[in-house]
């Protein structure tokens, strides 16, 4: 699927009609949206999963109307919310279109009416088919990108940051990518189906000598199926309670961490202080002069420069007023008269030599080419020196350039500084006293210990259980009179337990190819965008990760590496999905395109770690839709993908009352 535009009615911040194209060039497959933190980028990813799937992760999800247009309805009163999203799919136009209508009742509150969805697509041959039922068009989408997966297209900043830091909540979240992209909750269905469903329903049709044993057999077989689920069930609740103690623990341990690197953070944050408070300084020299300082500004800059081009703008009529016909070769410019005098009266040259006779006499010639006697010299050196302050108008100019980019310099250097604050204030607000949380973390890990005897009980109790419906099936077949009847129903059992075998081991080889081909992408992508290819991703059964030194062995990751991991992650789980579809779809020649949302991937990476990720990104995905703040997009990053954008938009939030959108591209 390729997205080619997405219509937003007064859908949320989104006042009226916000109608947005994306670029469909595979050469220029990226579309850049600016957008400022708070102005509704968000919102904006949320709508593609809204649109295509009725769901939205937002707080109070269930209002969906701009605000202020609902405040300015009258009781009684009802708007339309929609989103219409226009995509491409296996050379069809597909138009999917989800809306509401809301209603202020009599008493002011916001109703909404049931969400409505609509299809329509025109196929391969130009004929337009029209889906009447919202189950159909609901399948038709999930056909395209199932909601499961979906999960992994559309992506915020936080989820971005959340999957790189391998932690049992992001080894869960591409676990369920893998299962999701191989279907495997399908293979556990039919699994189950064929265990509990189809032998039992066979067995029930032996027929016995002694049928009062195979009755009892039958129903004792009933009752260790019965009794294996609901273990299986408790067991699955006690796996998700220890998940859950898992997230919390690394949560405490994080600000545990925090905690003990508190003064780290602190003493930077002085550091940043002084250095803003040193380059504030310089910028306020720039933009004021100050009285008696001896440094360039911009004030004393232009006041040179416009009295260099003023002249500039005078200079042939001055050229001609000032002209002089000739000056005598004996003329020395920059001496007076008065100087002469003065030496003449001492008989003392400058240089400390006395003056005879002869030196008198020259001296006294020399005095009548020397101003005021000769008005010609005074025009001449005025002259002379208005041409030089001609002259100097390019280094002026140069001078003038070289402050601006001092300035900007500067701004972008505190700008940097004051970002650095806010994140090291933000970890400075979650440091307090370490040994409640310690206690806490203390008392999960008990808990968490406790849970995992009780799984460990369970398990030992299926083991048994297992063996006791084994045994079950062992005797229930011995019951079974030999006649052509019981041999029939027997080969049904065998051969169904066979698919079932057939089912496990080609799921656990499927497992373990994704794997290792995960493996394989995660570290293709990795090399190619870290500046250290000394190091490798090692990805463990669980999906938890390490990065490692490929020499030393030695285990390290940087904030840095832990989003470009993420993002190797999530690249590499699109590929895999996509080459799986297309080998499904190979025989009829049809090929995949899947598209990829991205909020402010860059905000947690340093200039090195985005110059190696950006040229890579336009391979993420057949299309990639980018929401970003200029400040992590400005500069390393435009410069990296630039030949691969095809459009660009400016978001802004106008006074918390509406989101523009406009095309800039």
């Amino acid at each position: 699927m390729k997205i080619e535009k997405i219509h937003l009615h007064n859908f949320r911040q989104f006042s009226g009609d916000t109608i947005v194209e994306f670029s469909t060039d595979e050469n220029k497959n990226i579309t850049v949206i600016h957008a400022m933190n708070g102005s509704g980028k968000t919102t904006f990813l949320q709508a593609f999963y809204w649109g295509l799937y009725g769901s939205i992760n937002l707080p109070n999800g269930n209002r969906l109307l701009n605000e202020n247009l609902f405040a300015a309805m009258n009781n009684g009163e009802n708007k339309e919310v929609f989103i219409e999203i226009t995509a491409t799919h296996e050379d069809a136009l597909y138009i999917i279109k989800r809306s509401l209508n809301v209603t202020k009742d009599l008493i002011g509150n916001m109703k909404n009416s049931k969400i409505l969805l609509e299809l329509n697509y025109t196929d391969k041959s130009g004929k337009s088919k029209y889906l009447d039922s919202e189950s159909k068009a609901q399948d038709k989408i999930n056909s395209i990108i199932p909601e499961k997966l979906a999960r992994y297209f559309f992506f915020d900043g936080e989820r971005i940051e959340s999957l790189g830091e391998n932690t049992a909540k992001a080894r869960k979240d591409i676990a369920n990518g893998i299962k999701n992209i191989l279907n495997i909750n399908t293979y556990d269905e039919l699994k189950k189906v064929l265990e509990k469903k189809v032998i039992i329903s066979f067995q029930n049709e032996i027929k016995s000598g002694n049928t009062d044993k195979l009755n009892d057999l039958l129903q004792n077989k009933s009752e260790v199926v019965t009794s294996i689920d609901e273990y299986e069930k408790q067991k699955n609740n006690l796996q998700d309670k220890k998940e859950q103690l898992s997230n919390e623990i690394e949560k405490l341990n994080h600000i545990i961490l925090q905690n003990e690197s508190a003064v780290e953070y602190q003493n930077r944050l002085n550091n940043n202080r002084e250095k803003i408070i040193k380059l504030e300084n310089e910028v306020e020299d720039l933009v004021y002069s100050r009285k008696g300082s001896k440094k360039e500004s911009f004030p004393k800059v232009y006041t040179k420069l416009t009295i260099n081009k003023l002249l500039k703008k005078l200079k042939d009529s001055v050229e001609i007023n000032l002209d002089v016909a000739s000056v005598d070769e004996n003329t020395i410019t920059g001496i007076n008269t008065e100087a002469v005098d003065q030496i003449l009266e001492k008989k003392v040259c400058i240089c400390g030599r006395g003056i005879g006779n002869d030196e008198k006499i020259r001296l006294e010639n020399l005095r009548q080419y020397l101003p005021p006697h000769d008005q010609r010299m005074l025009v001449y050196g005025y002259k002379e020196k208005y041409l030089e302050r001609i002259d100097s108008l390019k280094d002026v100019e140069q001078e003038k350039d070289n402050l601006i980019s001092k300035y900007f310099e500067l701004r972008e250097e505190i700008d940097k500084l004051y970002e650095d604050n806010k994140e090291l204030n933000k970890k400075l607000d979650s440091v307090d006293s370490v040994k409640d949380y310690n206690d806490d973390r203390k008392k999960k890990e008990s808990e968490k210990e406790e849970i995992l005897k009780e799984i460990g009980k369970l398990d030992s109790k299926l083991d048994e259980l297992k063996n006791k419906l084994e045994n079950l099936d062992k005797e229930i077949n011995k019951c079974a009179a030999f006649n052509d009847y019981n041999e029939k129903t027997i080969k049904r059992i065998n051969f169904v337990n066979n698919m079932i075998n057939i089912l496990e081991h080609n799921i656990d080889k499927k497992k373990k190819d994704i794997h290792d081909k995960l493996t394989q992408e995660v570290n293709s992508i990795f090399t190619s965008v870290s500046h250290k290819n000394t190091k490798e991703v090692i990805i463990d059964e669980d999906y938890s990760y390490k990065i490692r030194d490929k020499v030393t062995q030695h285990e390290a990751l940087s904030e840095g590496e832990a989003i470009i991991t993420s993002l190797s992650f999530i690249a590499s789980i699109i590929k895999i999905a996509k080459d799986l579809e297309e080998q499904k779809k190979s025989e009829v020649g049809e090929g995949v395109e899947y598209p990829l949302v991205l909020d402010a991937p860059f905000a947690k990476l340093d200039s090195v770690h985005i110059k190696g990720i950006a040229p890579v990104l336009p391979k993420f995905a057949d299309q990639v839709i980018l929401l970003t703040v200029d400040q992590q997009f400005k500069g390393v990053t435009e410069g990296n993908i630039i030949d691969s954008i095809g459009i660009e938009y400016d978001m802004r939030n106008v006074m918390d009352k509406e989101v523009i959108i406009e095309r800039v591209k």
